[in-house]
């Protein structure tokens, strides 16, 4: 279940100093996210279904992801 990535980051654990964004940091083989292959590890996330992803924190995100 689940799209096959994990994510790192946030305003609370920015990941990049100065860079409160949220990063792909692992993406599980065979996953959707694997298979599709356009999602990349360091890609930056900006939004997830028109919702902002920019400044919030880190468990906000992974709350938005599921």
């Amino acid at each position: 279940s689940g799209l096959g990535f994990s994510i790192v980051g946030g305003r609370d654990v920015p990941d990049i100093p100065n860079d409160d964004g949220i990063f792909v940091s692992r993406i599980t083989p065979g996953s959707i996210a694997h298979l599709d292959g356009r999602i990349k590890v360091r890609d930056k996330v900006l939004s997830v279904n028109n919702i902002d992803l920019q400044g919030i924190n880190h468990a906000q995100a992974t709350n938005t992801l599921k």
